[in-house]
């Protein structure tokens, strides 16, 4: 009886520390997968921030052409302007 007693408790503790390693496995599996979900994660918010840097920096410099296309236009429409008035002139004459 006492044997039979020792070999169940043998066998339950065999048992115990199978399913405890399988559960240590599980959870290791688990943690390294998680691990490199989080790197991956990580790497496509990195590469989104810098494809945000690199167009708002685009923008920018669309914005400081277009700026200088206004003035510039604005330069020429003056100037324009200025010659129309002084042919204008030139055609009424004295």
């Amino acid at each position: 009886m006492e044997r039979q007693r020792n070999a169940l408790l043998s066998e339950a503790r065999d048992q115990r520390a199978s399913i405890e390693q399988r559960a240590a496995d599980e959870i290791s599996r688990k943690k390294l997968l998680l691990n490199e979900q989080a790197a991956q994660a990580m790497s496509e918010q990195k590469s989104a921030h810098l494809q945000v840097q690199a167009q708002d920096r685009r923008i920018k410099e669309l914005s400081a052409e277009l700026t200088h296309v206004v003035n510039s236009a604005g330069v020429l429409t003056s100037s324009a302007e200025k010659s129309n008035a002084d042919l204008q002139v030139s055609k009424e004459g004295p």
